[in-house]
């Protein structure tokens, strides 16, 4: 998992950028059905189980960031970073297109793997 701090060092000379945030980043991944109970809440209207991670669960982010890391490494693009449901992807404004190409593949990459983009705050060559 890397850290924030190494992030921003990797991508200091990039003067522009595109900045994904991952639509319900945790509600991505399946809990197996006999951790389901483990997880379950009784309520007044009778039992309640979480069939997807929830935000609150201890090893939430790290599964986020995990997956994260296993996107970005195949999307093509070495210098597009995750934490945890959020993608930059660093680039130059005298090679604007690259980065927009980049951006594709990376917005590619994350669609192949079943996620969606919160487009309200995703911001393109900002």
């Amino acid at each position: 998992m890397q850290e924030p701090l190494h992030i921003v060092d990797e991508q200091r000379e990039a003067d522009l950028w595109s900045l994904l945030d991952i639509k319900a980043c945790f509600h991505n991944f399946p809990v197996v059905q006999e951790q389901q109970e483990q997880l379950g809440l009784v309520t007044q209207d009778g039992l309640w189980v979480h069939e997807r991670m929830g935000f609150g669960l201890e090893l939430a982010p790290k599964w986020c960031q995990y997956a994260m890391d296993d996107i970005l490494a195949g999307s093509g693009v070495p210098r597009a970073k995750g934490f945890f449901d959020d993608v930059t992807v660093p680039g130059l404004r005298a090679l604007w297109r690259k980065l927009w190409e980049d951006t594709l593949k990376v917005m590619g990459a994350l669609t192949r793997a079943g996620f969606m983009l919160g487009l309200k705050k995703c911001k393109f060559l900002v």
